[in-house]
């Protein structure tokens, strides 16, 4: 793991949490019930494969709870499947090319087989018989600097680099009134504006400034004098260094990382039910990026698999 440094206030640190991550481990026998990406899923007699606007889906991967480490809020049991479109963009711009679902009885021998159809030439594995057996290990997720939180309202450095210390923002500001703030912040042509409460909602929004992004933020500061608020400075007592993982890899939980920006809320209700890394040369995601689907706290605790949405992203 290779971890770096940012700055934050204190109140919008993101919590530890729980991981499993998984690595492909050549040694563990291939089985229709087996934690993996690519191969076969398991299939009993009762359990259809999946279709979608354009015909079978692809099988992406399958995690077997009976087999991984706990981890809390997860399946304690069970085989939950990822399927996925069969195009180049893996059905991600048809509103039915993501299916995930979850087989909480796996004592059913799998008996079904591979539909014509149901493989993209394009990637992302290799081939057809492309199957990558994985093993889990329970750790503890640090969060990424492509995730909406870090890269937003993270306020500085320090950095590995010594002439990047502007990494995340150029420029800070905090306004109060009462317990309610206002922040904004500047990250090169980027600004970033929100105001609320610590440990409450957040109203949020985002401006691409071209070259007057200093002139943007007196503005905006003026507007907030007008409105009762008053500069904080003190807020920046509360600035802790926090530890970031530039880190990717397959895991299931934990924080996501992204190639590029995270498509998410900053403070939205999405866990991450896995995510997916380029493992070359079986499994490529366009430009070696990742895969992720995410699943809100509530459909989780319902083992509600329905509304699971998916993303990808590559160099």
């Amino acid at each position: 793991m290779t971890t770096y440094q940012a700055a934050m206030f204190d109140f919008d640190v993101p919590p530890p949490v729980p991981t499993i991550t998984l690595t492909h481990d050549p040694s563990i026998p291939d089985s229709p019930t087996a934690t993996k990406i690519g191969g076969l899923p398991y299939l009993p007699a009762h359990v259809d494969w999946p279709t979608y606007t354009h015909g079978p889906m692809m099988f992406y991967a399958q995690l077997n709870f009976d087999e991984l480490p706990p981890l809390p809020g997860f399946p304690e049991r069970g085989i939950v499947q990822f399927f996925g479109g069969t195009d180049e963009i893996f059905g991600s711009d048809d509103a039915d090319g993501c299916f995930v679902r979850w087989i909480e009885d796996t004592t059913a021998p799998s008996v079904g087989t591979r539909p014509e159809g149901a493989f993209c030439d394009d990637g992302p594995f290799t081939n057809r018989d492309t199957v990558l057996p994985l093993r889990g290990v329970l750790e503890t997720a640090l969060p990424s600097s492509e995730m909406s939180r870090i890269r937003n309202w993270a306020v500085g450095g320090p950095y590995p680099d010594e002439n990047d210390r502007d990494m995340f923002a150029s420029r800070t500001e905090v306004l109060r009134r009462g317990d309610e703030l206002i922040i904004i912040k500047a990250h090169g042509r980027e600004l970033h504006w929100r105001k609320g409460t610590p440990g409450g909602e957040w109203e949020e929004k985002k401006e691409f400034t071209a070259n007057k992004t200093n002139e943007r933020i007196d503005e905006l500061k003026q507007e907030a004098l007008n409105d009762g608020f008053v500069e904080y400075p003190e807020a920046f007592n509360r600035v802790v260094t926090i530890l970031i993982d530039f880190n990717a890899g397959h895991r299931v939980g934990g924080y996501p990382f992204f190639t590029q920006t995270d498509p998410r809320p900053a403070f939205a209700d999405s866990i991450q039910l896995l995510q997916l890394d380029s493992d070359m040369p079986d499994v490529m995601w366009g430009d070696v990026g990742l895969a992720h689907w995410f699943i809100s706290s509530e459909d989780l605790a319902c083992r509600d698999f329905s509304n699971v949405t998916f993303a990808w992203d590559c160099y």
